[in-house]
């Protein structure tokens, strides 16, 4: 037997889409198994914890409390046989989820997206097909069902949605994936909040994310604005109140909005507002830090020793970009001093411990300090890039209130100085710089 010397390694020419194809590859499974070690409470449980809660204030005796716990048990059973039905009959027919919605309108149009008025599409035609010949044990189950409980489940939807569709190409390109993904989490979490917009689904296809919410009927705050200008007293009083329900919610499960205003509060049909849009919302999460997607990719390129310098206008941003970071110290992922430029180094080169165990103890951050948000609204703290808190949002909250108040003009101000007056905010400028300038001579 002759024994070969093994090869030495060479280095290997790839493109830039097998190297961006190998990131998103790498991106996944460290989600994917962060979720599963997670272990995060099933919708079911969730129900179950809900149905025990009420049944706990509710004067019934324990024989009376089983009998709903069986009632419960029976209909959830009956809902999951219903809903793996339907999806093999789905799957049979090469259906996308989104294909069992219809599009009303469009309701608005953002920067790589658009939402969507849609209507759940009727399943009765469908379920009865599916619960003939070809199952016949679900057939024979869903003839025990009550008449009411048959017709609960062939009954038409007629419920309206809104379903905000994301194009992939333009949320990798905007780097806006750890902010997808921190909306989507957040929602996930704040199920049956009566405070938070409700999130219904969320699937997606090849080119597109979808994510089905709630419709509020009322819109959204800045249109009540728009309509009124300025508000009373009570007025502003009672929704300033749902307001700060609404912020306390959030807090309350460890995130910061960061984008508080008026267009991010909806009205629901009942009068009540409900806060959204969590696209810039932080709970130290890596997975929901955007540097944490743009130094995997970059770093995978410099393993590679692939160089991107993009188009003309990519080149000049980067020149501004180096331009104003040159008398900023290093500083990691964190913002904390004396961390190390890129916390996320050993990805590649791991020392003995698991990736994700680097990734959970070197880049959770339990303070925020990305400038983001909108500048009317931000505190001085975000603006001068500094650490801080939950309390970013109640200045903005702060900020709300006078610009709904129905006050007088300012001590020491000329009523002819419409700046001076409450129904705009206190810090409005022609142009972001100068709102942010005066904020912080404030």
């Amino acid at each position: 037997m002759v024994f070969q010397m093994p090869e030495p390694w060479q280095p290997v020419s790839v493109s830039i889409a097998t190297a961006e194809s190998a990131a998103a590859a790498k991106l996944f499974l460290e989600t994917y198994f962060n979720t599963l070690f997670m272990r995060p409470v099933s919708p079911r449980s969730q129900r179950r914890r809900i149905l025990e809660s009420k049944l706990f204030t509710l004067p019934m005796s324990s024989e009376e409390r089983q009998a709903v716990r069986r009632r419960w048990l029976r209909a959830e059973s009956d809902n999951l046989r219903l809903t793996r039905a339907l999806s093999s009959k789905a799957a049979g027919r090469n259906k996308s989820p989104v294909d069992h919605y219809e599009v009303i309108r469009v309701l608005g149009k953002g920067s790589f997206g658009v939402v969507r008025l849609v209507r759940e599409k009727s399943h009765a035609p469908l379920l009865q097909s599916t619960l003939g010949s070809n199952v016949p044990e679900l057939d024979t189950h869903f003839s025990r069902i009550s008449q009411t409980d048959r017709s609960r489940f062939l009954t038409i939807q007629t419920q309206v949605y809104a379903m905000k569709v994301i194009r992939k190409s333009d949320m990798i390109y905007n780097s806006q994936e750890g902010h997808l993904r921190a909306e989507r989490d957040f929602l996930v979490a704040s199920a049956h909040s009566r405070w938070i917009v409700p999130l219904v689904a969320s699937f997606q296809d090849h080119s597109h994310l979808y994510l089905v919410m709630e419709y509020m009927v009322g819109g959204d705050f800045l249109g009540l604005l728009l309509n009124e200008d300025i508000l009373p007293e009570q007025g502003a009083k009672w929704y300033v109140a749902e307001m700060v329900l609404c912020i306390e919610e959030a807090h309350k499960m460890k995130w910061i909005h960061r984008d508080v205003k008026p267009d991010n509060f909806l009205i629901s049909a009942s009068g009540h507002l409900k806060i959204s849009d969590f696209g810039l919302a932080f709970d130290g999460h890596w997975s929901h830090n955007q540097q944490y997607y743009n130094h995997t990719r970059e770093s995978l390129a410099e393993l590679l020793g692939i160089q991107v310098s993009g188009d003309q206008k990519d080149i000049e941003d980067m020149q501004q970009l180096k331009s104003r970071n040159q008398a900023k110290p290093a500083q990691g992922i964190s913002g904390a001093p004396g961390m190390p430029r890129n916390p996320l180094h050993r990805i590649y080169r791991p020392e003995g411990d698991c990736v994700l165990d680097q990734l959970n103890g070197t880049a959770k951050r339990k303070l925020a300090k990305s400038i983001v948000g909108t500048s009317q609204y931000m505190a001085p703290e975000v603006i001068q890039g500094e650490h801080y808190d939950g309390r970013c949002d109640w200045w903005s909250i702060g900020i709300i209130l006078f610009e709904v108040w129905d006050g007088k003009v300012l001590p020491g101000r000329g009523a002819d100085d419409r700046k001076c007056l409450y129904g705009s905010t206190p810090f409005y400028c022609e142009n972001r710089e100068s709102t942010k300038a005066k904020i912080l001579v404030c």
